[in-house]
């Protein structure tokens, strides 16, 4: 895992946020359909993102080698909904997910588990879950059947990753309206002055945002990490 972007896109989200916070502010927006409604009406035009989404795919994973943004994704979770900013998990087990950011997920869905006893939805509908891919159950205890993101015609999942890029470049040529200005961490830009500092391969700490190691204080090539 990009553990350069990875840093890079929580730090970005969380920009977002203490803008959309401050802007809130600034203009008197009651909710997020108010502030809507005033981008589309052109009476805010200093924020050029719609509503944000951060997406974990496999928050144990993150957990395990990304301590250090647990309590930041905790805090855009309690706090960004109200302003546009959702967070969105996949995990194996909901034990993974600590019961603080848990009861910040309005929506819950939950795929056939291992074990019926770990659904946090409803044991015995649980058990009814059928033994077939993308089948599960929503909070309301219903059956659903999520789909496999491509459109090529196949069924298969070997190269899912691949058949989602192209479903997600051919709904962006075939968008004629407004685009986003992208996410800085997709297109490798340098990264924020408040992003984490980390060591250097000397061991010392390292400063993304001026390029220079606190030890010798010298700065060095961009390519250094």
């Amino acid at each position: 895992m990009d553990t350069e972007r990875v840093s890079r896109t929580v730090a970005e989200v969380q920009g977002v946020l203490t803008m959309r916070e401050k802007l809130f502010t600034k203009h008197s927006v009651e909710n997020m359909a108010a502030y809507r409604a005033m981008r589309r009406d052109g009476r805010i035009t200093d924020d050029p993102f719609g509503d944000v989404f951060l997406v974990v795919d496999g928050w144990a994973t993150v957990r395990a080698d990304f301590d250090e943004h647990d309590e930041t994704i905790r805090q855009i979770a309690a706090r960004g909904l109200t302003y546009g900013i959702h967070v969105v998990l996949t995990t194996a087990r909901w034990s993974d997910i600590h019961s603080q950011l848990r009861d910040q997920l309005g929506t819950r869905l939950e795929l056939r588990l291992g074990d019926a006893i770990d659904s946090v939805i409803d044991m015995r509908a649980a058990q009814g879950v059928p033994k077939q891919p993308g089948r599960g159950l929503t909070p309301d205890k219903l059956h659903f059947l999520a789909a496999v993101p491509r459109i090529d015609g196949w069924q298969r999942t070997d190269d899912l990753s691949d058949a989602a890029r192209s479903l997600a470049e051919t709904v962006a040529d075939s968008w004629n309206g407004r685009r986003h200005p992208g996410s800085n961490a997709a297109r490798g830009a340098a990264k924020p002055p408040n992003f984490p500092r980390r060591k250097g391969s000397c061991g010392c700490r390292w400063d993304w945002a001026n390029r220079t190691c606190s030890r010798s204080g010298t700065t060095s090539p961009s390519n250094r990490t």
